[in-house]
């Protein structure tokens, strides 16, 4: 190392070759800090998609193990690259889960306060109510053509188009009959979140959508709160969903 030098240049004296050793050292370790770091960096950045690789695998074994038809297996494939592009797997509810409590109601009333207050069922309620349902709001991802719920089922949900449009089918043996589009701002199934009720169409993605899910259990837990809520929102329901109270529920 002492004997190294840089074309003519050589170390002579004794302060000469501990100075150019010196810098040799230092000149080395700093090259394999660097280099650790960008190998640190890129295992980072792989670990997340080996993770999900590795979620992706076992949903493979399972479809095969339970011998599901291909096509519904290139459905559920096409799915999961399409949540891969979407949000690289990673549920928005999680991103901001380590931010303080307000700082997330803060963020969830930005993204969903102004469609929470247009559900007329909600029309009384004050806003830390807002702010304590909005913190359940759950982003799901569809694809186009994708059903979000059948025209029969029980309901226990009501969805609010975020990004994208969304078809009323009133009959999905004639898909291509719709009664309207839904637009980002619009919700349907707000009947299915205070009632057990069947639903009374069918919706569908008209293009890639986004829509925010409450659940019934969601709204249960905001309401044990919000006492006097739950009882404005029960006294609201019966005014306008009264018929399909005292009969069998339905809803759309």
């Amino acid at each position: 190392m002492t004997s190294s030098g840089y074309g003519d240049v050589h170390a002579y004296s004794l302060i000469e070759m501990l100075f150019s050793s010196l810098v040799m050292v230092v000149g080395k370790l700093t090259f394999g800090f660097v280099l650790g770091n960008i190998a640190s960096t890129l295992a980072n950045l792989d670990s997340q998609r080996i993770e999900f690789d590795d979620h992706i695998d076992a949903v493979k074994k399972f479809m095969h193990d339970q011998q599901l038809p291909k096509t519904l297996r290139q459905r559920v494939m096409t799915y999961f690259s399409f949540i891969w592009r979407y949000n690289k797997g990673i549920s928005p509810r999680s991103v901001i889960s380590e931010l303080p409590y307000c700082m997330q109601g803060e963020i969830q009333m930005l993204l969903g306060g102004d469609m929470l207050s247009k559900v007329t069922l909600f029309r009384d309620c004050d806003a830390s109510f807002f702010r304590m349902l909005s913190l359940k709001l759950t982003h799901v991802p569809f694809l186009p053509g994708q059903y979000i719920l059948h025209k029969g089922d029980m309901g226990q949900e009501m969805y609010f188009v975020h990004r994208g449009q969304v078809d009323i089918v009133p009959d999905e043996q004639e898909p291509e009959k719709t009664i309207s589009t839904l637009q980002p701002g619009d919700h349907f199934g707000e009947l299915c979140i205070v009632y057990h009720a069947a639903r009374r169409m069918s919706v569908r993605a008209r293009d890639n959508v986004e829509v925010l899910i409450l659940t019934q259990r969601d709204v249960a837990d905001v309401f044990r709160c919000f006492p006097l809520a739950e009882r404005q929102v029960q006294q609201i329901g019966m005014e306008v969903f009264g018929e399909h109270v005292r009969k069998p529920h339905t809803d759309s």
